[in-house]
């Protein structure tokens, strides 16, 4: 590898956004990333290699907006001010992609309020795009780094469960979704409780018989919407990137602007932004973790918000051709 393509990987992976669109920051020197994509990965100091799940650290906290106790996830290696782990994701392939200006707005789904199973309004619309475990480029069988974050991910899912069973009595959200079914000091079975409604990240593959799960094929989907309510100071001090940026500010949303970079480090601009799968692709995220009731609906999650995305090899989308293009008939 040249110097020219060493360099292109270290401007790649040197600039991360921090919250609130503030300005890129270099990390890292050229000096201590490595031209090889896997190396440079193991080697960055927002990789999940510089934060081990045994110091992952939950604590009862105060949700920001509402009040009241929430759980809030830090790492005693890392004296981040905000929640949660500022990280990047291997490099993988990319697969189930609708990101770009309009995220999945026009997809079909049976989850959303248009009438025709189709979204159409802004303020439903996501960027979607989903981790696969399969190597890449010249390897073959599984990408190795990308299995040992999807186990990073459940390592820590497993000690926010142990945190929720521990302080069951700080969460009145928790009490109120199992206090007829807990007594006091039967552990096993409020963790079996707890267990089954804070949602996996990491979701797998269907095994051949199509019923099960295959645990050698794990998947990791990412989502965040386009559009978020904004204050008077936050619309006033817009950056309009699109002509539906100008149209939801009107209306006093603004846009969660999630940047795809290319591997020099060039931002793509949103007009042109594009990911199909097959590319092979880094994503910016904070992993956080959430405990809900919505209408009733009790859970948790490790959520994880997507700052930008960075691309390694793009795949092109497939194009159709007849089999006698090249004949003259």
């Amino acid at each position: 590898t040249n110097i020219n393509q060493r360099m292109a990987l270290v401007r790649a992976f040197v600039g991360v956004r921090g919250v609130g669109g503030a300005a890129r920051r270099a990390l890292c020197s050229a000096e201590s990333i490595s031209a090889d994509p896997i190396d440079a990965y193991r080697e960055h100091p927002r990789s999940h290699y510089r934060f081990p799940a045994s110091g992952v650290e939950f604590s009862v906290g105060q949700h920001f907006a509402r009040g009241g106790p929430a759980p809030v996830l830090k790492h005693s290696m890392h004296n981040d001010e905000i929640p949660g782990i500022h990280h990047i994701t291997p490099w993988a392939k990319a697969a189930f992609c609708y990101f770009g200006e309009g995220g999945n707005i026009g997809k079909k789904t049976q989850f959303t309020k248009s009438p025709d199973g189709v979204i159409s309004d802004p303020l439903e619309a996501q960027h979607e795009l989903t981790l696969v475990s399969e190597a890449f480029g010249d390897a073959a069988g599984a990408n190795e780094v990308m299995l040992e974050y999807c186990g990073w991910l459940e390592e820590i899912r497993e000690k926010y469960v142990e945190h929720l069973v521990e302080n069951y009595d700080s969460y009145p959200v928790l009490q109120k979704k199992f206090g007829d079914l807990v007594t006091d000091g039967d552990t096993a079975l409020l963790t079996k409780l707890v267990n089954s409604i804070v949602h996996n990240p990491v979701k797998y593959a269907k095994a051949e018989d199509g019923v099960s799960e295959d645990r050698t094929r794990p998947m990791l989907p990412f989502r965040q919407k386009l559009y978020y309510k904004g204050n008077s100071s936050k619309l006033a001090n817009a950056k309009i990137r699109s002509p539906r940026d100008a149209e939801m500010a009107q209306r006093g949303y603004l846009r969660k602007h999630v940047a795809l970079y290319e591997r020099d480090g060039t931002e793509v601009p949103l007009q042109d932004v594009q990911l199909y799968s097959g590319s092979v692709i880094s994503v910016e995220s904070r992993l956080l973790c959430t405990l809900y009731d919505v209408g009733g609906n009790v859970g948790g999650s490790l959520k994880r918000n997507m700052y930008s995305v960075v691309r390694l090899e793009e795949s092109q989308s497939y194009t159709a051709h007849s089999p006698f293009e090249d004949y003259n008939l």
